[in-house]
């Protein structure tokens, strides 16, 4: 019996027990502050809906002025009342939105802050403090080197001269040829 219990025990915990990659782990959790500035690199979708209501009572207002015909301002006032419900909706949506991305801010802040009592979270994650890509970075001095400050100063040959030596001297993490 007691053989039969312990052979149960061993077989249910050994199932539960992942294979987990330590390195991995340590790697993905390092990088989360990269998928957090997706998080706060949002544009603010209220500015946003308050464009578009700004555009349509616009654009409302000019398609109005230039009808003559009322055949057409009743068709063109049915279209706009169907324009002002979506841009209403939008709106709406677009609050909801912004309260959500709070809350998701502010849970991402929360599970950071505990992973960061047991891992080293990186905060630049080959990401400078403009917010531009290791790339980038090589590209701009790449110019420097060239003398000129955007490729399309380069004419023909130097031009290609250029991309050459890019495509030669950078080796990134995911490149492949």
């Amino acid at each position: 019996m007691a053989k039969l219990l312990k052979d149960l025990l061993t077989e249910v915990f050994e199932n539960d027990a992942p294979n987990i990659d330590k390195h991995k782990v340590v790697e993905g959790v390092a990088q989360y502050s990269v998928v957090g500035k997706h998080l706060y690199s949002e544009h603010n979708i209220l500015e946003i809906a308050e464009q578009l209501v700004q555009i349509s009572e616009a654009a409302q207002s000019h398609v109005l002025s230039e009808t003559d015909e009322w055949f057409d301002k009743v068709s063109i006032n049915r279209n706009m009342k169907s324009l002002n419900g979506m841009v209403k909706e939008f709106k709406k949506t677009a609050t909801e939105y912004n309260g959500l991305s709070q809350r998701l801010t502010a849970l991402y802040e929360d599970m950071g802050t505990i992973l960061n009592r047991y891992y080293d979270i990186n905060e630049e994650a080959n990401i400078n403090e403009e917010g531009d890509s290791a790339y980038q970075d090589f590209f701009r001095k790449a110019l420097e080197k060239f003398g000129v400050s955007e490729p399309d100063q380069l004419d023909g040959d130097k031009k290609r001269d250029f991309f050459n030596y890019v495509d030669k001297n950078w080796t990134g993490e995911k490149e492949t040829d």
